[in-house]
């Protein structure tokens, strides 16, 4: 979930540079796309990105990149579990908080606001899901929270930008990812109920297993980080992740309520994370992102360097080919970046890494 950086930090290139960075880059060599890396170009702000493959599952695409933050290791795996990237606008996210594990979830404050555009339309679909189909991603009990918090009498002429109708919705979707949170508190991610989509029932945990299986040398690299965070025993209560966060964001023009945990470990010397969601009402099925990250030296200063992976299942990724694979691919890196370099900012400027416990609800 990292970071961006206009900033050139070409003075600093000027110091000799002290790099444990050699044996970093052939271990990202030895498991992702990136064959190659320059430290300096990386240190003076470069991203470098490539498209993974997924052969054998049509409704994937990864995304891999690598980049440079400049604070020392630890900080840089507490920024990645405590950000959250809603303070800036350019990102889309139009409410969201980040907690730590035993504190709460707060979906109560979950905001939709109906000058936004994609939130208008997310009402709007809220509304017409009341006495029609869900236009949204839905499990087997959520039409009837839906209809029990919003009654089809209610539904029927109510103005989606109503303060009355708003109400109802943030209602409802706070309610949606507090049942998503409960499940998964109690039995991990095989407890999660699982997507109707069309004909099909799809587990989160199964399109997990399927995303990650296409890069088998990732999947053998972040073997124990797996095990232990992400596929675990059925019915088996989760270890507590580092931190939970929920988001309302644009995707694809329409605003999305999202639900992720993100965990942390250090293992053989080496910091690696992984962020997952548990449930996303549109575009997508589910997402996964994996890191790890490196000490790196530029001076005297300590530095991180960091591989992530961007895992991503959609329906809409089984109908592209060719040309079209290609442009939703570089759309992902566009938005990666984007996203890495206000991270990357942020990290420069934080002197302290902390869960902030606010929610945050962004004004257009």
């Amino acid at each position: 979930m990292p970071p961006p950086c206009s900033i050139l930090f070409s003075a600093l290139l000027l110091c000799p540079l002290v790099c444990p960075a050699a044996d970093p880059a052939q271990q990202i060599a030895s498991f992702s796309a990136f064959k190659n890396i320059n430290i300096p170009d990386l240190l003076n702000g470069s991203i470098l990105a490539e498209r993974g493959f997924s052969p054998n599952f049509d409704r994937g695409i990864n995304i891999q990149t690598c980049y440079v933050v400049r604070k020392p290791v630890d900080q840089t795996v507490g920024l990645l579990a405590a950000w959250n990237p809603s303070e800036h606008k350019e990102l889309n996210i139009y409410s969201a908080r980040t907690f730590a594990s035993g504190d709460e979830p707060k979906f109560e404050e979950l905001h939709l606001d109906p000058s936004i555009d994609p939130v208008r339309r997310l009402l709007e679909d809220t509304r017409k899901s009341v006495s029609d189909s869900p236009s949204f991603q839905y499990s087997g009990a959520d039409p009837d929270l839906l209809r029990k918090v919003i009654r089809p009498e209610a539904a029927e002429n109510a103005e989606p930008d109503s303060d009355e109708f708003r109400k109802l919705a943030e209602k409802f979707w706070s309610g949606l990812l507090q049942n998503r949170y409960d499940a998964f508190r109690s039995g991990g991610i095989t407890a999660l109920p699982p997507y109707h989509v069309e004909d099909q029932s799809i587990p989160i945990h199964g399109e997990l297993i399927a995303l990650v299986s296409q890069a088998p040398a990732v999947q053998a690299r972040f073997k124990n980080l797996l095990t232990e965070a992400v596929f675990q025993p059925a019915s088996k209560a989760p270890a507590p992740p580092a931190s939970y966060y929920w988001q309302v964001l644009n995707s694809k023009k329409k605003a999305s309520c999202c639900l992720g945990a993100i965990y942390t470990k250090q293992d053989s010397g080496k910091w690696q994370v992984a962020d997952y969601q548990l449930y996303s009402s549109h575009s997508y099925l589910t997402m996964i992102t994996l890191f790890e990250l490196w000490p790196l030296k530029a001076g005297s200063e300590d530095c991180t360097l960091v591989w992530r992976g961007d895992f991503v299942s959609a329906p809409a990724f089984s109908s592209l080919r060719g040309v079209e694979q290609m442009a939703a691919a570089a759309l992902m890196i566009k938005s990666i970046k984007n996203n890495i370099r206000f991270f990357q900012v942020d990290a420069m400027h934080s002197s302290a890494i902390a869960l902030s416990g606010k929610t945050a609800s962004i004004q257009p």
